[in-house]
Parts: structure tokens; C-alpha cells; sequence
């Protein structure tokens, strides 16, 4: 580490120096720096010294050593001036700071400094104070490299989850439509001349078929979906756009009629993407149909919960979710096990991609659920401001 031409020379040592802690001494107080030379010659502290304020900024931007021992009274500005610019740079992460000379000081709540030593300066408790610190600060650092670590791993399995999605759509999409050629010219050819057997056969492999090709609208829709653009909307139109999807289904257009609207009276206008809040909605009521009995009611809500908010919610009485899986529910391809799984088919990409939709527009889906007493997932939308249109 080299300080610009001017600054102090380094306090000299013939040991090899701890690795890392390379300090740096800010004062142009004679006395006080040879106090300091003494307690880190004796630590075995390698360590710099500047005469000023600026000085020091530049040989902290050059090098950034492991810790700083400010002389409270500097020639070109306050110790504790060059503290707070120290401490307010987070390229520097945590920087131990010593303010030597202190002066008195009441209300400490507003201090940058990690230890404050008055005058005149105690050699043995600025040697425990700098022990402690030093051992902070490697631990800090430690820390914050397992956390980059862990940021760039989970980068990297994202970047494969993405590759793999990205690759299953595209071998499942060829196949997909073959099938459902294939399927069609099939059915076709057996309204004539089939048996009932027969057309049975062909409309249970057109329900799976067009469930599979739902799992794969979504896992397309997991890999390229963006961010959309926010614009006034009606959230009712949305609702319906959901629910129309849901007739046309062939998985759930008999279940159509279990679904009710509940909607207040003198809906504002939100912020939001009405296709998006459909795909939402209809993701939502794809989820309560699945896991709830044949017969029980669904009910979608719409109501204005204050002054800049509208609620939208889907509400189901069916098996629910045990508080600990309330949040794991929404990780992609998350599905229930065990005895569940054979009765409640899916791949667990639906409500990944309905918090996906949510976080897109701002929002967040919300779970209210109790095993065997049903669920409620809702999330809000902005009320517009007219005034500001």
C-alpha cells in the first residue's frame, strides 16, 4: 500500500505483518502519532500515516486498509467529518474507525466512529479496542463473502433452472402438437363410426392433453415472462376475462357454476395490466378448483379496502395449507407429497407463475388458510389518481 507524495512515513516493524490488517493513522499531532506507532509496533499492526483529511479519502479510495485511527482535530476538517464520509461509502463495507482525542460529546446516537478515546490517549485500551475491532471486522468480512458466494450460486441455479425450463418447453412443444393433430383427425374419424367407448377414450386423452399443454403455457410463461406496462383498468373486466378462460377449459368447464362473484359497489379504477390480473385470477381459481371438493363454492371478491387500495380475492373451501407451507407453495415446480400427490395432480408451476404476475405489477399474493377449512389468496391493486391523469 502506497499513500500519495506527501503523506507520513510508515511506521517500520521487522516481523512479517498480520495478513490483512494494514492500518491507517490520520493526524498531524507528533505526540499523538507516536503514541499510536508504539501500540501497533508493539501489536504488530503494519500501518500508514496521512496528514489530512484528504489525504486520508485518497489512500482509503487506493487501498482500503482494515481500519483508520482519525485524529479528532485534523488541519482541513473534523475528525469526525472524515469518519461519516468513511462510514457512508458501501463499496468499503464495515471499516473499523478510531477517534482519537475525542472531545466530549452528549448525544452520541448521531456518531460514525466505532470507539471514541479522549486525550490523553491510554496505550493499552487503544491496544484492546483495536484486538476487538480487527476481529470484527474479519468476521464481517468472512460474512460478507459467504453471502456473495451464496448471491453468485444462486445466480448459477437460476441460470440452469432457466436453461432447463427453457429446454423442456421447447421438446414438449413439437409433441404437444402432434398429439393434438393426431387427436382432432382421430376424433374426427370416430363421431361416425365409433363406439361410445371409443369417444370416451378420445375426450379423457383431449382433457389430459389439454391439461398438459396448460402445465406448458405456464412453464413458458415461467422463462420469458416481463414486466408489462401499468395502466387505469376495471378489475371486474379482468375477473371475467378469468373466468371465461375457465369456461372454455376442458378441465374445468363443467366446474364453471361453482365459481361466484362477490363484488362491491362503485369499483375506482386501478393500476394494473388487465391481462396479466386475468392470467393471475384464473391461475388462483385453477388452484382453488384443483383442491377443493366438487360441490363446494368458490367465490371470487372485489372490494375497495381503503382509500388507495383495491382488494381482489379467491376464496375456496377446500383442503388448505398448513402455515409452514404456506410460502414453499409458490416455489417453482413445488408440489404436495405423499398421499396428496396422488390425488392432486400438477408440476407446481402455477402459483410460482401467479407470484410472478403479482411481483410484476407491484403486488403481492397473500395466503389466509387452515388444513380442511379452505383458502384465500388475494393481493391489492393502486387506485387510480384521477387528479393526477
Amino acid at each position: 500500500m502506497h499513500l500519495p507524495t506527501g503523506h507520513a512515513a510508515a511506521t517500520s516493524r521487522t516481523e512479517p505483518a498480520p495478513p490483512g490488517d494494514v492500518l491507517l493513522v490520520v493526524t498531524d499531532d507528533r505526540r499523538t502519532l507516536k503514541t499510536v506507532k508504539q501500540v501497533l509496533d508493539a501489536g504488530g499492526y503494519t500501518a500508514y500515516a496521512a496528514r489530512s483529511g484528504e489525504q486520508a479519502l485518497a489512500a482509503v479510495q487506493e487501498s482500503a486498509p482494515s481500519g483508520l485511527l482519525i485524529d479528532a482535530d485534523l488541519p482541513d476538517m473534523a475528525g469526525r467529518a472524515l469518519c461519516h464520509a468513511v462510514k457512508s461509502d458501501p463499496t468499503l463495507g464495515f471499516v473499523p474507525v478510531v477517534l482519537l482525542r475525542a472531545p466530549e460529546q452528549a448525544d452520541e446516537s448521531d456518531l460514525d466512529e466505532d470507539v471514541a478515546l479522549p486525550a490523553p490517549l491510554d496505550p493499552g485500551v487503544l491496544a484492546d479496542w483495536l484486538r476487538r475491532l480487527l476481529r470484527i471486522k474479519r468476521q464481517s468480512d468472512r460474512t460478507a463473502q459467504a453471502i456473495a458466494e451464496f448471491a453468485s450460486e444462486r445466480q448459477h441455479v437460476e441460470a440452469v433452472k432457466q436453461q432447463i425450463i427453457s429446454n423442456v418447453n421447447h421438446e414438449l412443444g413439437t409433441p404437444l402438437l402432434l398429439m393434438k393433430l393426431s387427436l382432432n383427425m382421430l376424433s374426427g374419424d370416430l363421431e361416425s363410426s365409433g363406439t361410445e367407448d371409443q369417444m370416451r377414450f378420445v375426450r379423457m386423452a383431449g382433457t389430459a392433453l389439454a391439461q398438459l399443454e396448460g402445465v406448458t403455457d405456464n412453464i413458458r410463461q415461467l422463462a420469458v415472462i416481463d414486466r408489462g406496462d401499468l395502466v387505469p383498468m376495471i378489475v371486474t373486466e379482468a375477473v371475467d376475462v378469468a373466468l371465461r378462460y375457465i369456461d372454455r377449459s376442458g378441465r374445468w368447464h363443467s366446474h364453471a357454476g361453482r365459481i361466484h362473484k362477490r363484488f362491491a359497489r362503485d369499483l375506482p379504477p386501478v393500476l394494473g395490466d388487465k391481462l396479466a390480473t386475468a392470467r393471475l385470477l384464473q391461475l388462483l381459481l385453477d388452484n382453488a378448483l384443483k383442491f377443493s371438493g366438487e360441490d363446494t363454492p368458490i367465490t371470487v371478491h372485489v372490494r375497495q379496502s381503503d382509500a388507495r387500495t383495491v382488494w381482489v380475492a379467491v376464496e375456496d373451501r377446500g383442503i388448505g395449507i398448513p402455515k409452514e407451507k404456506q410460502d414453499v407453495i409458490f416455489e417453482s415446480f413445488f408440489t404436495l407429497h405423499g398421499e396428496d400427490n396422488r390425488r392432486y395432480s400438477g408440476t407446481g408451476t402455477g402459483l410460482a407463475l401467479a407470484r410472478l404476475l403479482a411481483q410484476n405489477m407491484g403486488t403481492t399474493i397473500d395466503v389466509d388458510s387452515e388444513p380442511e377449512r379452505g383458502s384465500v389468496f388475494s393481493f391489492t391493486l393502486p387506485v387510480v389518481d384521477l387528479d393526477a391523469l
